[in-house]
C-alpha cells in the first residue's frame, strides 16, 4: 500500500473512531495534540499479531479513543536499544561516519516489525535505501536543532497531523505506538523540551490520573 493510499485509509478510520470513543474516555473528543516530554516516551509498542495489534504489533488505529483493558501495555520495547537510536547517536552525538554506526546493513540486526528500521535489511538494494536514509536522517537533525517542534511547520494529512501516536499504560508510562519514532529520537539526543503527540487507548488503571499526567 502506497503511503497516498495508507494516508487516505489512516484518514477513514480516524473520522469513524471520532463519533465511537468509549464512554470511559477521560479526555475531550476530536483529534487533540498533546505537547510532552519527549524523554518520558521511552518505550515503543511491540505486540504480537492479532487484536489488539496490526500486522507490526501496534495498537490497532480503529483503537483510537478507547480505554483498552488487557496486558497490551507489557509488550513494549526500549527505545534507547533499537538501531535507530544507536545509530543516530552515534553519527550525531559521537561524530561517527555513517558507514561505522549500527544502522549500516552490514550490522543492522532483525528488529520487531514496528520498528521503522525494520524493513531496511529486506530492501532490494539496503547500501542504496541506507543512502537516502542517512541523508534525511541528517536533513532532520538539521531541522530538528534549527526548529525544534514548531507547530506552523507540523504537516496536516487530512485530519490529522503528521505526529506520533502514544498509548499510555497502567503506570501512566507513554508508549509509542504509531509514527515519528525517526523525530522522538533527535529530539530525544538533543534534549528537544516537547513534542506534540495524539493519545491513542489508555489502559483504565491510568484513567483518574490521566490528565494530571498530560498536563494542559
Amino acid at each position: 500500500m502506497n503511503s497516498k493510499h495508507f494516508s487516505l485509509k489512516k484518514n477513514l478510520i480516524l473520522l469513524r473512531r471520532l463519533f465511537s470513543y468509549s464512554r470511559s474516555w477521560p479526555l475531550g473528543h476530536g483529534l487533540h495534540a498533546y505537547w510532552v516530554d519527549p524523554k518520558k516516551i521511552r518505550l515503543m509498542q511491540t505486540g504480537h499479531t492479532g487484536w489488539p495489534f496490526d500486522e507490526r504489533g501496534r495498537v490497532l488505529l480503529s483503537e483510537y479513543g478507547n480505554v483498552l483493558p488487557g496486558d497490551w501495555d507489557h509488550q513494549v520495547a526500549p527505545i534507547h536499544e533499537t538501531p535507530l537510536y544507536r545509530g543516530i547517536y552515534q553519527r550525531h552525538r559521537l561524530g561517527m561516519k555513517w558507514r561505522d554506526t549500527d544502522l549500516h546493513p552490514s550490522r543492522m540486526e532483525p528488529e520487531h516489525p514496528a520498528s521503522s528500521t525494520y524493513s531496511w535489511i529486506n530492501k532490494p538494494d539496503p547500501k542504496l535505501h541506507f543512502q537516502k536514509k542517512q541523508k534525511y536522517i541528517d536533513e532532520l537533525v538539521d531541522s530538528i536543532r534549527a526548529d525544534g517542534f514548531e507547530e506552523s511547520k507540523v504537516i496536516r494529512k487530512g485530519i490529522f497531523k503528521d505526529i506520533m501516536f502514544i498509548n499510555v499504560d497502567r503506570n501512566g508510562q507513554f508508549i509509542r505506538n504509531l509514527g515519528g519514532l525517526h523525530r522522538l529520537v533527535i529530539a530525544q539526543i538533543f534534549e528537544i523540551k516537547t513534542i506534540p503527540v495524539y493519545v491513542q487507548v489508555i489502559h483504565p488503571e491510568t484513567c483518574s490520573k490521566l490528565r494530571e499526567i498530560l498536563g494542559p
